[in-house]
């Protein structure tokens, strides 16, 4: 069972970060006991998102859509074909202790009913020298087509919650995922290792939604605790679903 697996928390301990859980089961690994458990007695740190369209979408903004940030000295790290989902500056909105600097971007295709390309793409320090027009003469496609799930560009803020099962969908980084049908990483070969959620996006009921999955949908970016405690990012899993 990984740490993030569905199981009731008790309000009464400590919430526990997911880093926190990641250096345990390591070290629970070294004295070859079963890792990445999580137990009823622990809840989960997690970051509720809250989107503000009126905020501030500059390339260094944690934001949803529009003209990313690109390290000019590595702008192949951005595909073709391939939009800003979502990027979140960890200087200004850090994700605990160890996710505290750099940017961190997701990255998918502008018609995710013809595929699922994605990337995530980790920015360990930022130059703020980069400006938007260098970013725009690379020709990166900034447009969703009209089927995106993406509806509308938006800033967003963070709130530090205590995650639980019975509670565990909207928009948020790590904590438990929530499935609108079963767990897909049932479905993958290995599907076990992806063990912890980096980011849940679903989708806004009600006027002015800033995401929509289908007709109500949730989409799911999944890594391995033990690479997330060392901020490799160079294996995560993405999918989405909708009733």
């Amino acid at each position: 069972m990984g740490i993030f697996d569905k199981k009731r928390p008790s309000a009464s301990k400590r919430t526990k970060s997911l880093f926190e859980l990641a250096q345990e089961a390591q070290e629970q690994e070294n004295q070859s006991v079963e890792t990445n458990e999580i137990t009823d007695e622990e809840t989960v740190c997690a970051y509720r998102i809250a989107f503000d369209k009126s905020g501030e979408q500059g390339i260094f903004d944690s934001k949803v859509g529009g003209v990313p940030y690109v390290d000019l000295n590595n702008p192949d790290c951005v595909e073709n074909g391939l939009c800003l989902l979502l990027q979140i500056n960890l200087e200004k909105q850090p994700l605990g202790e160890n996710l505290n600097c750099g940017m961190l971007q997701f990255f998918i295709g502008a018609d995710i009913t013809a595929n699922c390309d994605f990337r995530v793409v980790y920015h360990s320090s930022i130059d703020y020298n980069i400006t938007a027009e260098d970013v725009q003469k690379l020709g990166i496609n900034c447009l969703f087509c009209n089927s995106a799930p993406l509806v509308d560009c938006a800033s967003f803020s963070l709130e530090a919650i205590d995650d639980s099962t019975e509670n565990s969908d909207g928009h948020k980084f790590f904590g438990y995922p929530f499935f609108c049908q079963d767990d897909v990483r049932e479905l993958w070969e290995n599907g076990k290792k992806y063990d912890a959620l980096l980011l849940q996006l679903t989708t806004d009921l009600g006027e002015n939604p800033v995401f929509k999955w289908g007709d109500s949908g949730t989409a799911h970016f999944f890594i391995n605790s033990k690479r997330l405690s060392a901020l490799d990012f160079s294996d995560v899993k993405f999918s989405w679903e909708t009733y």
